[in-house]
């Protein structure tokens, strides 16, 4: 077996660390909207308290050991495809829509 190919104990890993990515970002997007306080000062504050934020932060601290770890027997050119697979299945979750270039140019337009 060649070296540059992934075991399939490293692509469960790497499935993990994307489904885990997407679960972050949705962590925060709620975060986000249940953020209380009209000023800068206020809404800083008010993230120390958020659970949806704290628990994101826990969630991206282990992950990133997590692929740290990873990348200590998998080279980082096989390793990197599933962090593209983290942004293509958080938006899949959040809006059902799959990442093509129209849907960036759509949703840019939209903001």
């Amino acid at each position: 077996m060649s070296s540059d190919r992934l075991t399939l104990s490293q692509i469960a890993l790497l499935a993990a660390y994307a489904l885990g990515m997407s679960g972050g970002q949705i962590l925060f997007k709620q975060a986000a909207v249940h953020l209380n306080g009209i000023g800068i000062t206020d809404r800083l504050l008010s993230l120390m308290h958020n659970l949806y934020f704290v628990s994101a932060l826990v969630l991206y601290g282990a992950l990133s050991l997590l692929y740290v770890w990873i990348l200590t027997f998998t080279p980082l050119s096989r390793a990197y495809p599933f962090v593209a697979l983290a942004l293509h299945s958080r938006l899949h979750w959040q809006c059902g829509c799959s990442a093509s270039p129209c849907h960036f140019v759509s949703s840019s337009e939209s903001r």
